[in-house]
């Protein structure tokens, strides 16, 4: 089978629908996880069975599983990230979760997979955030911008992990408690993986262990999950009905969209030293590196009106 000795790093890319399929892909492999685990967590009844005299015995069977659970619908290998684009999975879940009998504080079904993205335009009508779905608090909160390429290809150091946002905003977070909230108007830096660490120390001093449990259990992954895009002002004059026409398409020529996965997945992420932000913000790819003589250049082409005609 093709594939079938593959053990590299698998990511699922998928916009509009595709995204929504996706998920279900991946909820359904979570949900024959758990199931085909319990069912292994049931042991063998061994012992034999008599009936109502006593007289005659006989072996009670071994639980076997169905065959229909063995043959659902499952991923053969793992996935580590979810990239979406323009998707409308937050309101496919909201109208699930109230539509359902069930109770509605039952959990969103969390994917089986490290790490979700969402990556969307603030003015594309299909697509809807995720966060606020997880947590309301998230509403106050902006998403994600993503740098644009060509003046930052290696990222601006903004701050993805959830803990990062946790302590950069208690007071959203806290529950009766008084936290002085952060500064308004700083900038906020992103921290490496060493430093991650030892704030969760800091963190859990400010606020109780269970609030960011409760966070963290129901969280797809360890960073933010909404990401915005650069979206330029002339389109929001564009009629309604042509725009997911145009971010369809824009989703996979951009490349903002292109950079920021490849930074996902390669783990990597500018975290400019202090005192370095104006000299690293001026640094752009699309601008030369040495000087050309002449702007301009005239090229001469010859024409050839005598074309042979061939029979």
């Amino acid at each position: 089978m093709e594939g079938s000795g593959f053990n590299g790093q698998i990511c699922f890319v998928g916009d509009g629908v595709g995204s929504i399929l996706g998920y279900d892909a991946l909820c359904r492999t979570s949900q024959y996880q758990s199931r085909h685990d319990s069912e292994n967590s049931i042991l063998d009844t061994d012992g034999p069975a008599g009936d109502e005299c006593g007289t005659h015995t006989t072996e009670a069977p071994r639980r076997r599983s169905s065959s229909t659970s063995e043959h659902q619908c499952k991923l053969e290998f793992e996935v580590s990230d979810f990239f979406m684009f323009g998707s409308p999975l937050a309101l496919v879940l909201a109208y699930r979760k109230i539509s359902s009998t069930e109770d509605k504080n039952t959990p969103i079904p969390r994917p089986m997979v490290q790490q979700v993205y969402n990556l969307f335009h603030p003015t594309d009508p299909v697509a809807a955030r995720l966060e606020p779905l997880l947590s309301a608090r998230f509403s106050m909160l902006p998403p994600v911008n993503v740098a644009r390429y060509q003046k930052y290809p290696l990222g601006n150091g903004q701050p993805y992990h959830l803990l990062e946002i946790i302590q950069a905003n208690p007071q959203m977070f806290a529950e009766g408690l008084s936290v002085t909230p952060s500064t308004p108007g700083c900038h906020l830096r992103r921290m490496s993986e060493v430093s991650i660490q030892s704030t969760i120390s800091g963190v859990i001093d400010s606020l109780p262990l269970q609030t960011i449990n409760a966070l963290t259990q129901k969280w797809w992954g360890s960073k933010r999950l909404d990401y915005a895009l650069y979206c330029p002002e002339g389109l929001a004059n564009f009629p309604t009905n042509a725009l997911p026409h145009l971010f369809h398409a824009s989703y996979w020529e951009s490349s903002d969209v292109i950079a920021f996965i490849l930074r996902q997945l390669g783990r990597i992420e500018l975290m400019p030293a202090v005192g370095l932000e104006e000299k690293e913000s001026t640094f752009s790819p699309s601008q030369p590196r040495e000087k050309w003589i002449k702007k301009r250049t005239s090229v001469k082409l010859k024409v050839h009106f005598n074309i042979p005609h061939f029979t």
